[in-house]
């Protein structure tokens, strides 16, 4: 049995925080963020499911299917559902990042939290918040993010260990990479030759520190635990690349995986014959949902990327961007990569496509009752009882 339906029948009538709050309770699965905002300047957000009661560690390794008590016994009341409600630091935001800090009193677990467009995302609207008026472009410039947090972290130490044992052993050709990286601003943008150059190298770094767990069927650890481990163990055994009869310590781990880098891109280079712009070698697809070539869109120049505000990876990305002005007149904005026909043959099939990986927006129209009506609308259907 299920009452989604009812949330959302609810949720189009709701005219306050507890009507929102009590539409919620009737939805159980799939589990999903619901944020709220009103004209008053109230803000919430409620993570809402059907979440089980689990005692510590339960479901975070293998169990005795056989055994009942193993079984999910009870589930949490809606109302200790992770939520906020006009918390003091003026936001809130939801980015796929651990839903909740210590304090939370349930056990939960999850292998994929976000770990840097959150972040990023927390301090970009703390300095926000700041401003006297925040503005529809404020709103554009946040989702268009292209910085990387992750890079910002993990590149200074990188070119740490090259300054360190480094330079001498670099080639003339891998030095021009070298100087290319050197002093890049963290920025994904299309362009950017230092944002393919750095994911090279942390792809090649990431791989030799775990070489070790390759024929294992074993996950390597989060970008930023690779980070810390890093900065943090230089001469542990897993720094020790197996396939050489050397011990190779962190320092040593960065040199092999630039130089690795460096050839990988040469080679790339010269088989799709195209130069190492972030868009080009991102190269972002905007797929047909049945995966049919001749109907998505190929090779799409924007830039970001998985852990980036603006996450337009090689297959996925930002596939609705909207922002909401309250006041007495709702103003909004909105884009899509798509267009507004279904159909291949229309030219209105992927006309938004362009717009979009300019980071343009559409006005949207919302209308008051269903009776009013505005110039750009050409067509009305009226669905009457019999």
């Amino acid at each position: 049995p299920s009452r989604e339906i009812l949330t959302f029948y609810q949720l189009n009538r709701a005219k306050n925080y507890n009507d929102y709050k009590t539409a919620l309770s009737h939805y159980d699965c799939p589990a999903q963020n619901f944020a709220f905002a009103d004209k008053e300047g109230n803000i919430a957000l409620w993570q809402q499911g059907k979440f089980p009661l689990r005692w510590p560690q339960q479901g975070k390794f293998i169990l005795d299917g056989s055994d009942s008590n193993h079984e999910w016994q009870a589930y949490l009341n809606h109302n200790h559902n992770p939520h906020e409600y006009n918390p003091d630091r003026g936001f809130i935001s939801s980015a796929n990042q651990h839903p909740t800090d210590a304090s939370y009193p349930y056990y939960y677990n999850g292998s994929n939290f976000e770990m840097y467009r959150n972040r990023r995302l927390n301090q970009k609207l703390t300095e926000l918040v700041k401003k006297e008026n925040i503005g529809i472009e404020d709103m554009k410039k946040l989702q268009l993010d292209n910085y990387n947090l992750q890079a910002s972290e993990s590149l200074p130490f990188m070119i740490e260990q090259i300054e360190k044992i480094g330079l001498p052993q670099l080639s003339e050709n891998e030095k021009s990479y070298y100087k290319l990286i050197h002093n890049w601003n963290h920025v994904n943008d299309k362009l950017s030759k230092e944002a393919t150059v750095y994911q090279f190298w942390w792809d090649n770094l990431r791989t030799l520190l775990w070489d070790e767990l390759k024929d294992r069927n074993i996950h390597p650890p989060h970008s930023y635990v690779c980070i810390d481990f890093l900065k943090k163990a230089g001469q542990h055994s897993f720094m020790d690349v197996q396939a050489t009869p050397e011990r190779e310590n962190a320092s040593q781990l960065v040199l092999m995986a630039f130089k690795e880098a460096v050839r990988e891109m040469e080679e790339w280079q010269k088989v799709n014959q195209k130069t190492i712009e972030w868009a080009n070698y991102k190269s972002t697809k905007i797929k047909h949902l049945a995966q049919i070539d001749a109907l998505s869109v190929n090779d799409v120049m924007v830039g970001g990327n998985k852990g980036i505000l603006n996450a337009n990876t090689a297959t996925h990305g930002a596939s609705w961007r909207m922002i909401v002005e309250l006041g007495e007149s709702i103003i909004a904005r909105g884009i899509y990569p798509g267009g507004q026909s279904g159909n291949p043959g229309s030219p209105y099939y992927q006309n938004f496509v362009e717009d979009w990986a300019k980071g343009n927006y559409y006005t949207l129209l919302f209308l008051d009752t269903e009776k009013e009506t505005a110039d750009i609308i050409v067509q009305r259907i009226v669905l009457e009882k019999e």
